[in-house]
C-alpha cells in the first residue's frame, strides 16, 4: 500500500491509534511532560497522520498527489499535547536537494523556489541565482521548505497552549544542531500578522509578492516567503518580551523534540540534532505498522508477524473511558 494509497483508507480510529502510540511514548519519556514535538519521517507509519490531516484541511487540492513528489524528502512535526493525548498541530518539512542534484535537475525540490523557475507570468517569475543571492545561499541542502501547516482540530488552541507557534519553536530546536540554514514557506496574510505580533523575523522572497499556484492563476492571499534560524528568530520563540504578550507562553514552554524511528536504518540522519540536550531519540516497542485484518477489522500490529494485534476499537473505547 502506497502513501497515497494510507491516507486515503485513514479514518478516526486508526488516527486514534497513531495518535495514542506516540502520546504514550512521548510519556513514557518523563511524567512531567506537558506538551512535546514530535518528528516523523515520511517513511513511518504514523505520518499517515500527517498525511490525513493534510487531507483534511485542504480538500480543494489532491494533497496526496500534490505532496507525492517530495513525499522522500519529507518529515513531519506533531506538536503534542501529551496532557490531554492529543496532537494539536502538523507541519510537513521537505529538505531541499543536493547540489549534485540540482545542477543534474535544475529544481531544488523547494516548492517556493521550484515554482519561481517554472512561472510564466513575468510577476512571479525569477531566477534560482536572484534569490540565492539575496539570502546569500551557497547549498541547497542546508534549506527545507515548509510545505503545509495545519491545525489538527483535534484539540483547540489557547492562548497558553499555541499549538501552531510551538511547533515553529521545536522546528528551530531540532534544525539548530544540524545546519538548516533557511526556511521558505507560503504563508497566508494573516499568518504574517500573526509572526509579526510574536517578533518572528521574516522577509518576502525577491524582496515582492510571490503567490501560490493554483490550476489556473495564483492565491494572492498566500505569499512566499524567507526565515532563517539567526539570533532574533531563537529570540523570539525562547525570550520572552514584555512588549510582545504572545511571546511568553511559548518562550517559557519546555518543548521535548522526540525523533521517532522504528529502526537505524532511517532516512533521515539526524545524528547530531539527537547529540543536542534539546533532541532525544524514541524507538516505540517494536511498533511496525497500522493495518486492517483481512474482514476489515483495524488492529495494531506489534510485531510485524501478524500473530500479535490489539483490537483498535476496544483500545479507543478504553481511552475515551480514561479521558471521560
Amino acid at each position: 500500500m502506497t502513501s497515497a494509497d494510507r491516507a486515503l483508507v485513514a479514518d478516526e480510529v486508526r488516527l486514534d491509534a497513531i495518535e495514542s502510540v506516540i502520546v504514550e511514548t512521548i510519556r513514557a519519556g518523563g511524567v512531567d511532560r506537558t506538551v512535546a514535538c514530535a518528528v516523523i519521517d515520511a517513511s513511518s507509519p504514523f505520518a499517515d497522520f500527517g498525511r490525513a490531516i493534510e487531507a483534511a484541511r485542504f480538500p480543494e487540492y489532491d494533497m496526496a498527489k500534490a505532496m507525492e513528489p517530495y513525499d522522500q524528502a519529507s518529515l513531519f512535526l506533531y506538536t503534542v499535547d501529551v496532557e490531554k493525548g492529543r496532537i494539536g498541530h502538523v507541519k510537513r518539512l521537505v529538505r531541499g536537494c543536493s547540489a549534485a542534484e540540482l545542477a543534474a535537475t535544475g529544481r531544488t525540490r523547494v516548492e517556493v523556489l521550484d515554482d519561481r523557475v517554472a512561472a510564466t507570468d513575468p510577476a512571479e517569475h525569477s531566477s534560482l541565482e536572484e534569490i540565492f543571492e539575496q539570502f546569500a545561499i551557497t547549498d541547497p541542502a542546508r534549506i527545507w521548505n515548509i510545505a503545509t501547516s495545519c491545525a489538527t482540530e483535534r484539540i483547540a488552541p489557547t492562548r497558553y497552549r499555541p499549538y501552531s507557534l510551538l511547533t515553529y519553536k521545536g522546528l528551530l530546536l531540532l534544525t539548530q544542531p544540524i545546519h538548516v540554514d533557511h526556511f521558505f514557506a507560503y504563508v497566508n496574510k494573516k499568518t504574517v500578522r500573526s509572526m509579526d505580533r510574536l517578533g518572528i523575523p521574516s522577509r518576502l522572497v525577491g524582496g515582492r509578492e510571490f503567490h501560490l499556484p493554483l490550476a489556473h492563476g495564483y492565491d494572492d492571499d498566500y505569499v512566499a516567503i524567507h526565515m532563517e534560524p539567526d539570533e532574533a528568530t531563537v529570540r523570539a520563540f525562547t525570550v520572552a518580551n514584555p512588549e510582545r504578550p504572545l511571546s511568553r507562553p511559548v518562550a517559557e514552554m519546555r518543548l521535548p523534540v522526540v525523533i521517532f524511528v522504528n529502526d537505524d536504518d532511517r532516512v533521515l540522519d539526524l545524528t547530531d540534532a539527537a547529540a543536542s540536550p534539546l533532541v532525544e531519540v524514541a524507538r516505540p516497542a517494536d511498533l511496525v505498522g497500522i493495518a486492517r485484518t483481512a474482514d476489515g477489522e483495524p488492529v495494531l500490529d506489534l510485531t510485524g508477524a501478524g500473530d500479535a494485534v490489539m483490537d483498535l476499537t476496544d483500545a479507543a473505547m478504553a481511552r475515551a473511558s480514561r479521558r471521560g
